[in-house]
């Protein structure tokens, strides 16, 4: 068990390094789908943000183990008859859903989760400053194979690390776009100036052919 708890610590600590060394919000995400199909020897990863309206969900990463499964980016995850999604959203807190197939949980989703064969799923908050902006679901092909709780705490652990480096990323891309919104007025204002100063360049020049 300590054997594993220090596995498990190298593997946060990995994770945390790489997500840090990027303010990419996008490639944050993929590597944290990819992350976590590795580290839990699922199926499938996928990362899903919540529209304004809070109806629905998009996914913006996902990453499988099978690199001949279609990527599922794009799909949308509408929360009505969706009881599963919508308590990790309303509660913050995970849930695992065995049978997903077939569960009442995931009644939306039926379709989705048989054409891709997932058997087993477990659906994280993903949370920044304490708002739930979106879900991590993870997956499994495997009938007898049923996600425990300490797979359960690991996965709340690094999601809960993903969310420093998505407030990161996020923070970036705002004081890019004030600078970028500041240096368009300063450039404004600057052929404003040179504009009223040509207009009265010609105007001097009147006067003084008058004169």
């Amino acid at each position: 068990e300590v054997l594993q708890r220090n596995e498990e610590l190298a593997e946060i600590n990995r994770i945390t390094s790489s997500l840090s060394s990027t303010l990419d919000l996008d490639a944050i995400l993929q590597t944290t789908a990819k992350e976590m199909v590795n580290i839990l020897n699922a199926r499938n990863c996928g990362i899903a943000l919540i529209n304004d309206d809070r109806t629905e969900l998009t996914v913006v990463a996902d990453h499988s183990a099978s690199k001949d499964e279609p990527s599922a980016k794009g799909a949308v995850i509408p929360l009505a008859d969706n009881p599963a999604s919508t308590k990790v959203i309303e509660t913050g807190e995970a849930v695992i859903i065995p049978q997903a197939q077939t569960n009442p949980a995931t009644k939306s989703i039926h379709n989705l989760l048989k054409e891709r064969n997932t058997h087993c799923l477990m659906i994280l908050p993903q949370q920044v400053r304490g708002e739930v902006i979106g879900t991590v679901g993870i997956d499994t092909t495997d009938p007898d194979r049923t996600f425990t709780h300490d797979e359960l705490q690991l996965a709340e652990t690094i999601v809960g690390q993903v969310a420093v480096a998505i407030e990161n990323a996020r923070l970036f891309e705002q004081t890019q776009t004030a600078l970028a919104e500041r240096e368009e007025a300063q450039d404004i204002l600057a052929q404003r100036e040179r504009y009223l100063a040509a207009q009265l360049d010609i105007q001097n020049r009147l006067l003084s052919t008058k004169g």
